[in-house]
């Protein structure tokens, strides 16, 4: 998604996935860090952070998002699983899936941000 953001939707994204980064990051700094520290070096007030959790509760993910907020950064969150998880709560936009396995959070979280770049570029369905 970080690359149709960019590509599409012309707005500078970045996806911490890079599987040097994240080895390098949790060797050195712990897993729960592979996200957070980055964001901590890269990112800036007014930024947008987007969080994708299938169980809401992963401890990179909720550090990440207590960086963000440390920074001054909007959250959106996209979560699953249990109704109550933390990320849930944590974001300035919650979308939560509620559904009992992974590959179903995943799939539509998958959509979800489809749907939302597509309204950004001015896709309009049914027309």
């Amino acid at each position: 998604m970080a690359l149709d953001w960019t590509k599409a939707g012309g707005v500078p994204t970045f996806s911490f996935s890079d599987s040097a980064l994240l080895t390098a990051m949790g060797n050195d700094l712990g897993y729960e860090n592979a996200f957070s520290a980055p964001l901590s070096w890269y990112a800036k007030s007014g930024d947008l952070l987007v969080t994708i959790s299938s169980s809401g509760n992963s401890p990179n993910i909720i550090k990440t998002i207590e960086v963000a907020r440390s920074k001054g950064m909007e959250v959106v969150t996209f979560s699953g699983m249990g109704e109550g998880n933390k990320s849930r709560s944590m974001g300035d936009l919650n979308f939560y899936v509620p559904s009992e396995t992974y590959g179903i959070a995943e799939s539509a979280h998958q959509v979800l941000l489809h749907i939302w770049l597509d309204k950004f570029i001015g896709i309009e369905y049914g027309s």
